[in-house]
């Protein structure tokens, strides 16, 4: 016979009980933290988009805190600028909150992405974070080009080998625009302002395109660009009727003439190139072996260019010149050939370099320099003169009454430009007014009394000079 005592029976139960309890308090505790899961990740939410607003209604199924709730809240727009997007905050009860979204500037229809990062539970420990993507609604419009006020088309002028672009009210798929586009031409499309919420890179949407012609279009001619009737854009509105687009090609520029002409002799040695046209120009360049010279506009129909240096003497130059329209379309390019004049070993001739700090002539022989000398080339240095002239008179001394102002021994060149002595007064004494040499007074050429006399003496009428930077 067994014997079980009263105290044993007790013991028993009570470890028994124990037990339950521990395991019981387990499972809800367990329980608790699978139900605080289930409520930090279980949102329902609702979107009603009309237009330009949109209306999400968000259950957290918890209640938020909701002094809290805007600090955890990121508004992001596909294209604008945050601020555009104007976000008002409404609260349903505890649980609920209706987000009013409305979208404005000159992007419309775009995609927005809403972001709620661990907006805070009033129960403790919980909170809850949410994406969510919408987006606005706006039927399809061309911004640009500009239609024309005639024809209600829009038109674009463009080179023949130039790109254009298209932009649009609301966002295009790059796919979309590709498949609904029909052209005589071929097009390139580039998207230039995508997206930045869509990582793919096999997907591309944007409102603002650039379209590159694959081969070279015609001068003078039109082509009509259709976007067909059903292409949609990124939020699902479809293009309800076909829209145009004129893309007139440029006509080709011409160069109606250059000086020197083409084939020309006897050119100087710091030669002043003009080309001229009919038509508007931007650009004129000159192409001399592998070096490239841009020409200075002094009008929409003329471009001076000067060379970097002086050229050589008797020597056959083989160029050739182009000038662009405001279209940005080039012209063919333009032969210009010529030789430049010989330089007898005898000869006696002049190169002028200025600078900002310092002015030097230099007197030539042939192609040797017998003498250098300091000089000052009155005016700033845009103003300096600047090409290939020649001694036209000489004298011994001048006075100008209405500059008050004269000098000794002086040389004139082509274009009014006088090499001489230092300035003197009305009582004929050097004047120490530099200012006033240096920029009052244009077209001059100034050094001192020794050099003055020796240019006077020593350099003939008719002499070739040369004045550049």
């Amino acid at each position: 016979m067994i014997d079980i005592k009263t105290t044993d029976i007790k013991k028993f139960i009570r470890k028994k009980l124990t037990k339950k309890n521990v395991i019981m308090l387990f499972s809800v505790a367990v329980a608790c933290v699978i139900l605080a899961y289930i409520l930090t990740l279980r949102t329902i939410t609702h979107v009603q988009v009309d237009g330009q607003k949109a209306v999400v209604t968000i259950n957290f199924m918890t209640p938020i805190n909701q002094e809290k709730f805007e600090e955890h809240l990121n508004v992001t727009p596909a294209f604008s600028a945050p601020h555009m997007i104007e976000t008002n905050i409404f609260w349903i009860n505890e649980n609920s909150v209706q987000l009013v979204f409305e979208e404005f500037g000159d992007i419309e229809g775009q995609q927005v992405r809403v972001e709620i990062n661990k907006a805070p539970s009033t129960w403790f420990g919980l909170n809850k974070s949410l994406t969510l993507d919408f987006n606005f609604k706006a039927p399809i419009e061309i911004v640009n080009p500009k239609p024309n006020p005639e024809t209600k088309i829009e038109e674009v002028l463009i080179a023949s080998d130039s790109s254009f672009e298209i932009e649009f009210n609301t966002p295009i798929m790059v796919s979309e625009l590709q498949k609904y586009l029909e052209c005589d031409a071929e097009f390139a499309i580039t998207a230039l302002n995508n997206n930045k919420l869509l990582n793919s890179h096999s997907v591309e949407s944007a409102t603002y395109f650039k379209l590159t012609p694959i081969t070279q279009l015609e001068n003078d001619r039109d082509y009509l660009i259709t976007l067909k009737r059903g292409m949609h854009s990124e939020s699902g509105v479809m293009l309800d009727e076909d829209e145009e687009i004129l893309v007139k090609i440029a006509k080709e520029p011409l160069i109606a003439k250059t000086s020197p002409a083409h084939e020309s002799k006897w050119i100087g040695l710091y030669p002043k190139i003009t080309i001229y046209s009919d038509e508007p120009m931007v650009e004129a360049v000159l192409y001399v072996n592998d070096k490239v010279y841009k020409g200075e506009l002094e009008n929409d129909y003329r471009a001076v260019i000067y060379f970097d240096k002086v050229l050589d003497a008797d020597t056959l130059y083989e160029a050739k010149a182009q000038i662009t329209s405001p279209t940005g379309e080039k012209s063919r390019l333009t032969p210009l050939t010529f030789r430049t004049v010989p330089i007898n070993e005898d000869r006696i001739w002049i190169n002028i370099t200025t600078s900002e700090n310092r002015d030097v002539v230099r007197i030539y022989e042939g192609q040797k320099v017998i003498k250098e000398i300091e000089s000052v080339v009155t005016g700033t240095q845009n103003e300096k003169p600047k090409g290939t002239f020649y001694v036209l008179e000489k004298g011994d001394s001048f006075y100008d009454h209405s500059l008050e102002r004269g000098a000794n021994s002086w040389i004139k060149l082509s274009e009014d430009i006088v090499i001489h002595g230092v300035w003197r007064d009305e009582d004929w004494e050097i004047t120490t007014m530099l200012d006033w040499v240096v920029n009052e007074n244009k077209g001059h050429i100034v050094v001192s009394e020794e050099e003055a006399v020796w240019i006077y003496e020593n350099v003939p009428l008719d002499s070739l000079v040369i004045i550049h930077e």
